[in-house]
């Protein structure tokens, strides 16, 4: 039987305090029901002092009581806002800041007896403009003091102090005429009928912690540490290449496509920085020679900071990020941290300088290797010399030695090198198949004799570098998992994503392909005698415009769109179309049933494209709203047939379909002892035998949310054994 864990929580003893903290509690029990918290309010020395200017209060003026008293074990965690957190956290403090964010802009509130017009400030009741002179205004920032100066020129400025019902007291009893405060705050107690005008980020940008929560915690704590996982992402290194913006890897483009932080080094070729998203934050980090913009202990901090506040992050490195990229340090503060991240390689100014221009390093009858190494040494740019000894102990990298490690090895105890010394074998290197076996030379010859060619093309590597405790540590969610994906190609691919960026093996089994029914197109080429389109799978949308395209269909013709959700509606909005409807919680068909039942009327004509394995009963559901329905089968599922199983501890089934294709190869017996996801209740009945029922079912019947229900799973197991 399991034990449920009492976590003690502390939190300020403020009416936001509590509304806040306890919904956010309340999120991570239903995410992680191991958990439970037992909550704890206390006073901070900004509650108890209310005299005192917040332009000029302690770093801390909100967190302190709080944070010594986790410190002292007294509590297990305390809960912020997160821009209430000082900027340097106590060095026996960890921390990270949960995603549910709420509104993050400043508002405007006026006195009862004032309201906006036009963005003009008149008394209720008439067309008289207020004079900006003489109005008091309550200010309780530097940065809204600076705006409230440039908007409200001749207004008198306040400082105001209190929590929101005190401060909202103090406007109505006629202290202040207007205000400014955190939407987050207003939102959350319900007193948003209060905000007069909100204003835009780009006239006065908030905090970067506005309107999110921040949990801090002892570090090391083996729970939270793992708790975390659920709500960080994977930082992933990548490499640009050797200098042209056409020579990175595509990995790396992708990830920058990807991204809402790129750190990113002076090597890096500027014009990679157009494949972030609008919304991206681009920070340099260059380091020249005697020129640097961060020093490397400022750019890990920086990264640490980025992945605790949740951000996706890319840390772009010129070049290989492996050779003398510094990666080593980066890396080290993501396994002090427990923080998963991923490598993307990429050619060097080695390849550039070589391959690109014919001086090649390796030629017939010239020369069968080569060394590459620095003349300068850390924190140094001073030349030093390589003696004969530290010659002697660099690597030796051996392409195509793996058949040929014993005469290697022989070769390398003849010229006085131990038989201890470390080195590794690396198969199929950065494949999905990639081995690596670490060893010494005295057993390295044994283990290499029949691994060539069942292992793939492979290195021998020689030297110190090779131990096995340099290998990185993977600390992603999905880390022991090998996930067994089945359904489309579609599918296959959004899982791939999502399971490589948090540290599993993806193994792909499509069990079915879809393939478009021609005889579809002749009732497309009339869809302006229908009044909607309902379309339920991202899979069902692309196949839909494809034929539109093909069959050169006038896109005006497209009746107004019902799906049954956000994922389903992307493929549209990635061409330009945006749907008239969406469901917006229930994505099967409960929810769009619900949002067809708020949009069709009576005698509105539908059009339903569904698969030849969809069934009647959305078609069905939706004439009892209104009787013209026709329901047409767009595409077909073909199923794809396998000799034996793959290997995998979990499985991720995204129809009933792929149930059905999966059972009737290898059987339902092949699901016993693994976790098995499915992406909503219909998939989830399809396996029949009890026995192999679906541990997970996503609450959004989404890929997406179909994984994080995994992770919530996996992180649960985790803290059980704690």
């Amino acid at each position: 039987m399991t034990t449920t864990k009492i976590i003690k929580a502390s939190a300020r003893n403020s009416k936001l305090a509590v509304a806040q903290t306890n919904k956010a509690l309340q999120k991570i029990s239903k995410l992680l029901p191991s958990i439970e918290f037992e909550s704890h309010w206390l006073t901070t020395t900004g509650d108890r002092d209310q005299k005192q200017d917040l332009k000029t209060s302690a770093a801390n003026f909100f967190t302190d009581d709080l944070d010594s008293r986790v410190i002292n074990e007294e509590f297990d965690c305390a809960v912020h806002s997160a821009k209430d957190l000082p900027e340097v956290i106590d060095p026996l403090l960890d921390w990270f800041w949960l995603p549910w964010r709420e509104d993050p802009r400043d508002v405007l509130v006026l006195n009862k007896k004032f309201e906006m017009h036009k963005g003009n400030i008149v008394i209720k009741g008439t067309d008289e403009v207020q004079s900006y002179s003489g109005l008091k205004i309550g200010i309780s920032s530097d940065r809204r003091e600076e705006y409230c100066s440039e908007r409200f020129p001749t207004a008198e400025l306040l400082s105001i102090r209190g929590n929101i019902d005190g401060r909202i007291a103090q406007l109505d009893e006629g202290k202040y005429d207007m205000i400014i405060m955190a939407a987050a705050g207003l939102k959350r107690l319900d007193f948003e009928n209060r905000i007069d005008e909100f204003i835009e980020l780009s006239d006065l940008r908030p905090p970067d912690g506005q309107g999110y929560l921040a949990i801090t915690f002892r570090k090391g704590d083996p729970i939270f540490i793992q708790m975390r996982k659920l709500f960080t992402k994977e930082v992933v290194f990548a490499g640009s290449g050797p200098g042209a913006a056409a020579l990175a890897p595509l990995a790396t483009v992708n990830a920058l496509k990807n991204c809402e932080i790129c750190l990113y080094d002076a090597l890096s070729p500027i014009e990679l920085l157009s494949y972030l998203p609008k919304t991206a934050q681009a920070v340099y980090v260059g380091k020249r020679s005697g020129l640097h913009s961060k020093n490397q202990s400022e750019i890990c901090l920086l990264i640490e900071e980025y992945v605790k506040q949740g951000k996706a992050i890319v840390r772009l490195k010129g070049g290989d990020p492996g050779i003398f990229g510094r990666l080593a340090e980066e890396v080290e503060v993501m396994d002090e941290n427990q923080i998963g991240f991923s490598v993307i390689p990429a050619s060097s100014s080695l390849s550039a300088a070589t391959t690109g221009t014919g001086l090649l390093l390796t030629r017939r009858d010239v020369s069968r290797g080569f060394r590459v190494l620095t003349p300068c040494r850390k924190q140094s740019d001073d030349f030093h010399a390589l003696d004969k000894v530290e010659r002697s102990k660099m690597p030796m990298v051996f392409f195509m030695g793996i058949t040929k490690v014993a005469d290697i090895v022989k070769e390398l105890k003849i010229e006085g090198v131990s038989g201890s010394m470390q080195c590794a074998l690396v198969f199929s290197a950065g494949t999905e198949t990639e081995k690596v076996i670490t060893t010494n030379l005295d057993d390295a010859v044994a283990l290499a004799a029949g691994k060539h060619p069942d292992y793939g093309p492979g290195l021998f590597i020689v030297g110190e570098t090779t131990n096995a405790k340099y290998l990185y540590k993977n600390h992603g969610i999905f880390a022991d998992e090998k996930i067994l994906v089945t359904g489309s190609s579609i599918v296959q691919g959004k899982s791939s994503d999502i399971i490589s960026r948090n540290g599993g093996r993806y193994v792909g089994l499509p069990t079915i392909y879809l393939h478009a029914d021609k005889r579809s197109v002749d009732i497309l080429k009339n869809m302006a005698d229908f009044d909607w389109l309902v379309i339920t799978s991202p899979a069902a949308v692309n196949i839909f415009l494809d034929l539109v395209q093909e069959n050169k269909i006038d896109m005006r013709t497209i009746p107004k769109i019902l799906t049954c959700g956000p994922g389903t509606s992307a493929p549209f909005k990635a061409r330009g179309i945006y749907p008239d409807a969406e469901a917006p919680n229930d994505f099967g068909v409960k929810g769009i049933l619900e949002t067809a039942t708020g949009v069709l009327k009576p005698d509105d004509s539908v059009l339903r494209l569904g698969s030849n394995l969809s069934g009647p009963s959305l078609a069905d559901s939706i004439r009892e709203l209104c009787p013209d329905v026709v329901d047409t089968v767009l595409y077909n599922n073909i199923p794809c047939e396998y000799e034996e199983c793959p290997d995998f501890t979990t499985v991720f089934f995204a129809s009933s379909s792929a149930v059905k294709s999966f059972t009737n190869q290898f059987g339902e017996e092949a699901l016993e002892n693994k976790i098995v996801v499915a992406i909503g209740e219909p998939t989830a009945k399809s396996l029949t035998d009890s026995k192999y029922k679906a541990k997970i079912v996503a609450d959004v019947s989404t890929v997406q949310g179909s994984f994080d229900a995994l992770s919530a799973y996996l992180v649960n197991q985790k803290l059980m054994k704690i």
